[in-house]
């Protein structure tokens, strides 16, 4: 060997003693090289061990389940990198950082361990989630309101399928789920159904000839007419004696049961002024021995001057009494 060969090898030989860089994956090896972290001499070439992958001259651990990916990452076993995401495959399930095969719908399994289907859940079996139906082997979203259905599929709460899925008597379809329809008095939109025989004005309230009864509007009962204890008569009457009158302080017109007209208030004939008064010269005045106090006529007998008169008189003849 002449003198410049082995110079050459000396060299290399120096170099290779003097280098501190493990060598990269895809890189040429022999026995007893070193390779980067997580990577292993296999058949002359640095090789990633398995759950890491080469990238950027080093090995790096495969991403998991739900990990941000690129084209240039590889996510761990059973998975795939769909839209900036590893996503496991078909049939399998995140579990402690990996994809291991899910259990079938009604397959026992243990929630420590095991991972069901899509959508789904263990307890004890797996069982769709909430709001998801079981379908050909899947557990797949229930049916909106108002979409096409068949007899083999689940639609929403509250929704049952007639071609297409309706919600059920005493619900409205909104954002593709039923909602109770609203009580009388609750907030309501224009989006909104308010409960049977009632209208949205900001809040529901019953149509005219209805009335609000245990947060329902039922058909009120007009004066005059036969009622029940269930019955619903109109506004400020009563049912009494099986027939719907005007309660205390109120008084028939025109099919309504109007307040009696206050002292000084016009009045006509056809008006009922307020206990202890009556319409005179087209206004309500009280009755001699009484006089009008907050819209009402109170006996002069219970003013304080009447109760100092009658102790004065009682006074009077009790001295009287005693004297003779």
């Amino acid at each position: 060997m002449g003198f410049s060969n082995k110079l050459v090898l000396f060299i290399l030989l120096i170099t290779n003693i003097l280098s501190t860089d493990n060598i990269a994956p895809g890189s040429a090896c022999t026995v007893g090289d070193t390779c980067v972290t997580h990577a292993t001499c296999s058949s002359d070439v640095c090789t990633c061990e398995e759950g890491y992958y080469a990238k950027n001259s080093a090995c790096v651990a495969n991403v998991a389940p739900e990990g941000t990916c690129t084209v240039d990452d590889i996510c761990v076993e059973h998975a795939t990198c769909t839209s900036g995401t590893c996503k496991c495959d078909a049939t399998y399930g995140a579990k402690d950082e990996s994809c291991i095969l899910a259990k079938a719908l009604e397959a026992e399994c243990n929630a420590e361990t095991d991972v069901c289907v899509d959508n789904a859940s263990c307890d004890t079996t797996c069982k769709c989630n909430s709001g998801y139906y079981a379908k050909n082997s899947a557990c797949v979203p229930n049916v909106a309101a108002g979409e096409t259905c068949t007899a083999a599929d689940t639609c929403v709460a509250h929704a049952s399928c007639d071609s297409t899925c309706k919600c059920e008597s005493g619900y409205y379809a909104k954002n593709s789920a039923c909602f109770a329809n609203v009580a009388v008095g609750g907030a309501c939109t224009a989006d909104d159904t308010c409960v049977d025989n009632a209208s949205c004005d900001t809040t529901c309230k019953c149509d005219i000839g209805y009335g609000a009864k245990n947060n329902a509007c039922v058909e009120t009962t007009d004066l005059g007419d036969e009622c029940t204890a269930e019955s619903l008569c109109i506004d400020n009457a009563e049912c009494k004696n099986e027939e719907c009158t005007c309660k205390s302080g109120y008084y028939a017109k025109e099919d309504a049961c109007v307040a009696n007209v206050a002292p000084e208030e016009a009045c006509t004939a056809a008006d009922t002024c307020v206990d202890n008064a009556e319409c005179k010269d087209s206004k309500c005045k009280c009755k001699d021995g009484y006089t009008a106090k907050d819209g009402k006529c109170e006996s002069n007998s219970n003013s304080p001057a009447a109760s100092s008169s009658s102790f004065l008189k009682i006074s009077i003849i009790s001295f009287f009494f005693f004297l003779f």
